[in-house]
């Protein structure tokens, strides 16, 4: 049976509208991109009814005179009640048709984060903060008069999804699961938290909205896993894979490992752990187990058989030497080819302590997926480019098979998981980054998720 897509979840929303939209294939081209919007005597706009954050928007004109300029114009009001518009001006072909070309390759699909703020009060980007769904209305003028208009919704979260609450004495495992609506099969995805054991249910959340089901899975900091990041098992995501594949309305092949922070390790050592294709995203992370914020001293965040994954000579060895590699900084300019410096530290790494290594990162030998990791430039709370970069240095030496990405982020700082989400309180000298620069780091990189996603698991 196959797995059900984001389209059929949208329609099992209850999606209206004037015309019904086609999809994209993989490359954005061809004529299966577009509305199959239908034959109008008069100016017609039309649009899908709804649409999920994610997915393209797509605007189709029908009526006009051949060959006209139409004005159109998009208006919508955030989560905090700020407006928003976009003008664009589009021309008609000979037959007085024209559609939006949302689908083409670099073209944003969020749609709201090209929408400008109708007044200058400061903010300048779209938030959602607690909406769910978006009106927006489009008004289509000829020579400064409108003789057309529609209405869509964009929505950002499924209010339909099921959500169950998972504690280790009853469940083996702690977390929360969030289950699209309909009976399946959906491809699952686990979500992993980072050292904050803030645990992830807003991006388990979005990705249900989007036809995953998606374990929240909660590593340490509750009952039934340890207090801190200090000799949590990494058989435990093991367990947290297999639950979730042993769920009714969840194939039960393949899954998607996405980590926040600390939680892109253990995210690729279960890739690596797992007999079955995997498709992996990190946010923010690292390709390396590091030593764990909470010990004054070394410590292992990570066991395997019972014993901790790094020791304090292996960590020394490790991370406690000099490099002459001819500067520390890199421009992060090829997302699937590793940048000198970081190359040359790995080989490096790979010189003086091999065996060491072998154990601080993932056996990508073993990775049966595509691979794809997001962090921002202006990180505050760890190199978190430099470390991602060190797998991509791995999969270089390595000859990895599978498709594999880092993308750095201009600007952005540690917080960068949540699309239109209100990032003022996490921009700052701690997180790092801007409010807008992790905004749009999060808009751009969310799209870029569920493509990789779809990859692995579809």
């Amino acid at each position: 049976m196959e797995a059900v897509t984001r389209r059929q979840v949208l329609g099992s929303i209850g999606a209206v509208g004037v015309g019904t939209l086609a999809g994209c294939n993989q490359s954005g081209e061809g004529s299966d991109c577009g509305l199959r919007g239908t034959a109008a005597e008069e100016p017609t706009v039309q649009v899908e009814g709804e649409s999920l954050v994610g997915d393209p928007f797509l605007v189709r004109l029908a009526g006009f005179q051949s060959n006209t300029d139409v004005t159109l114009t998009y208006s919508a009001v955030d989560g905090k009640d700020t407006e928003f518009e976009l003008e664009s001006t589009l021309t008609t072909d000979n037959s007085g048709t024209v559609e939006t070309d949302a689908c083409s390759p670099g073209r944003s699909r969020m749609m709201l984060d090209e929408l400008s703020p109708k007044a200058d009060d400061g903010q300048d980007i779209f938030v959602a903060g607690s909406k769910q769904v978006f009106p927006i209305d489009i008004t289509a003028s000829v020579d400064d008069k409108q003789v057309a208009s529609a209405q869509a919704e964009r929505r950002y979260r499924d209010l339909g999804i099921a959500e169950t609450t998972l504690r280790v004495a009853d469940d083996g495992i702690a977390g929360r699961y969030f289950k699209p609506p309909g009976d399946g099969p959906f491809p699952g995805v686990v979500t992993l938290h980072g050292s904050g054991a803030n645990r992830t249910d807003r991006e388990s959340q979005l990705l249900a909205t989007q036809g995953y089901a998606s374990l929240a899975l909660q590593y340490f900091g509750t009952a039934g896993v340890p207090a801190q990041l200090i000799d949590v098992p990494l058989s435990y995501f093991q367990d947290g894979i297999e639950w979730l594949l042993d769920r009714p309305a969840v194939r039960s092949e393949g899954v998607g490992l996405v980590g926040v922070s600390r939680g892109v390790e253990p995210a690729l050592f279960a890739a690596a752990d797992y007999d079955g294709p995997t498709a992996v995203v990190g946010y923010a992370g690292s390709g390396i187990a590091y030593s764990s914020p909470d010990a004054l001293n070394w410590a292992s965040p990570w066991t395997r058989n019972g014993e901790p994954l790094l020791t304090d000579e292996r960590y020394r060895r490790l991370f406690r030497v000099d490099y002459d590699c001819g500067g520390s900084s890199c421009d992060y300019t090829d997302p699937s080819q590793a940048c000198e410096w970081v190359n040359c530290m790995y080989e490096t790494m790979a010189d003086r302590a091999p065996d060491a290594l072998d154990m601080a990162m993932p056996a990508v030998e073993n990775i049966d997926g595509p691979v794809l990791l997001h962090t921002g430039k202006a990180d505050e709370i760890w190199a978190a480019p430099r470390w991602s970069e060190l797998l991509i240095a791995r999969f270089d030496a390595a000859d990895f098979e599978n498709d594999y990405a880092h993308h750095v982020y201009s600007g952005a700082g540690h917080i960068i998981t949540l699309p239109y989400w209100p990032y003022q309180s996490l921009s700052d000298d701690r997180f790092g980054g801007t409010p807008t620069a992790n905004n749009r780091a999060a808009i751009t990189a969310w799209p870029r998720t569920l493509d990789h996603l779809d990859q692995g698991l579809r």
